[in-house]
């Protein structure tokens, strides 16, 4: 019992540990203590993408073209899903306007509409180097940002606005998020005696738009991260997240009332989604 307790211990101090100091503005979520826990199924144990549609959580998995509705329960999540696309590398997914778009880390767009269970591929916008990894709708409500995980030609990942309904002319990137960056954000905002990391590694994993701020919540893996900008890509807080607790953060979105929801890949087990209600002010 003493080697069980000291096992436990030492696993308590490590995650303590590891989970940073929030840097800049404080941030609305106890991101070390999630409200719900939940073990996801082994369908989904690549989970790669969260969206929160008409009271319901949406989710894919990056291998097979399936789109899984989730009910969360008191102890367990009730799932369901339907085919919309073959095998393919699926990234992350959103709703906008009535319909479910999901897209590949090439940039390949999928636009869905589960209630009659049809789906259609959308033509090519951004090319292979960018590696995409997030979907978010943007401020006004009105198009997409996609966020790359890393850009093969440059250290910038780039974040880019576009219109499903306009792919012909998708806009130029909005902005760019990348180590340096972080570092002189870190510098010139930390009040709380960390030092400034040598390595940051930050690489996109997903995005979301808090419906109550408006600010973008970006994640990044595997070295965990988070990351919030507002709309004009401003860094407004960094907090480097538990790797016990986030082993392979790969989805983040919201729902309306601004709780927000994270799932991890399941790296040396099943994947887990974390829920966090937003701290009263």
């Amino acid at each position: 019992m003493g080697i069980l307790w000291s096992l436990v211990l030492g696993l308590w101090q490590l995650h303590c540990q590891s989970q940073g100091p929030t840097i800049g503005a404080p941030l609305m979520y106890q991101t070390g203590e999630p409200d719900a826990t939940y073990q996801l199924p082994g369908i989904l144990r690549e989970i790669s993408g969260l969206a929160w549609h008409d009271d319901t959580l949406w989710a894919i998995q990056d291998e097979d073209g399936l789109l899984f509705k989730m009910v969360p329960q008191k102890d367990a999540i009730n799932i369901s899903n339907f085919q919309f696309g073959p095998k393919d590398d699926y990234e992350a997914l959103e709703w906008l306007n009535g319909y479910c778009y999901v897209v590949t880390s090439e940039a390949k767009l999928w636009q869905i509409d589960p209630k009659n269970r049809t789906s259609r591929r959308l033509p090519s916008f951004w090319g292979k180097k960018h590696n995409v990894e997030g979907l978010t709708v943007t401020e006004d409500g009105q198009g997409l940002w996609l966020a790359a995980k890393e850009d093969h030609q440059d250290e910038d990942r780039d974040v880019i606005a576009i219109n499903p309904s306009n792919l012909e002319n998708p806009s130029r990137p909005r902005f760019s998020i990348s180590d340096d960056k972080i570092k002189s954000f870190i510098k010139a905002q930390n009040e709380t005696g960390l030092k400034v990391p040598d390595r940051i590694a930050f690489h996109s994993s997903a995005i979301a738009t808090n419906p109550i701020t408006g600010d973008l919540f970006v994640l990044s893996s595997p070295e965990p991260q988070l990351l919030v900008l507002d709309s004009k890509g401003k860094i407004k807080s960094w907090q480097r997240l538990s790797a016990l607790l986030y082993p392979q953060p790969e989805s983040i979105c919201f729902d309306p009332d601004g709780t927000l929801y994270i799932a991890n890949e399941g790296k040396h087990g099943a994947a887990t989604l974390l829920v966090f209600y937003p701290k009263k002010s």
